[in-house]
C-alpha cells in the first residue's frame, strides 16, 4: 500500500464464514479488528487491528481460548492478559506471535457498550506509572 493510502477493507459476513477473496487488484491480506479496553494502560477504548502474521496467529490461539470458556461464561467478557511474544519462523521469514491469556471474566464495562463515546486521541505517551499500572479490571 503506497504511503497516505487509505486501507481497504472486506469484512467477513461473520466470525464462522469468511469473505470470498476480493476480484479488484492490489495485495489483500487476511486482519482482524477487535475492540480492547484498559483504562490505565491505554487511556479508555482503543482498536487493534493488524494484517501481520503473528498477530494474526496470536488473536487464532486467544478465540480458541474464548471458544472453549465461552459457554460457562456467559453474558461476560474475557480479560486478557498480554504475557509476552513468542519468535517462530513462518514461511521465509520470522514472526512475533503476542501470547494472549484469558484470566478471568468479567461483565462488560460500559466503555465496550455499542454507542459509548470514544476517548480523544492524544500524541502523549501514557505517564510512567500507567505504563507499569495495568490491572484495570481488579
Amino acid at each position: 500500500m503506497a504511503p497516505e493510502t487509505i486501507p481497504e477493507f472486506e469484512w467477513d459476513p461473520s466470525i464462522t464464514k469468511a469473505a470470498p477473496r476480493p476480484r479488484t487488484p492490489g495485495e489483500w491480506k487476511r486482519a482482524f479488528e477487535c475492540k480492547v479496553f484498559a483504562e490505565n494502560a491505554l487511556g479508555g477504548v482503543r482498536v487493534w487491528s493488524s494484517n501481520s502474521t503473528g498477530a494474526c496467529m496470536g488473536v487464532s490461539d486467544l478465540h480458541d481460548q474464548y471458544m472453549a470458556a465461552a459457554n460457562d461464561n456467559d453474558g461476560l467478557v474475557p480479560v486478557v492478559e498480554f504475557t509476552g511474544g513468542k519468535h517462530a519462523k513462518v514461511g521465509k521469514g520470522t514472526t512475533s506471535i503476542p501470547q494472549l491469556k484469558i484470566v478471568k471474566w468479567i461483565d462488560r464495562p460500559a466503555e465496550l457498550e455499542d454507542g459509548a463515546a470514544a476517548p480523544a486521541v492524544t500524541a502523549s505517551a501514557p505517564a510512567a506509572d500507567a505504563q507499569q499500572s495495568t490491572d484495570d479490571f481488579g
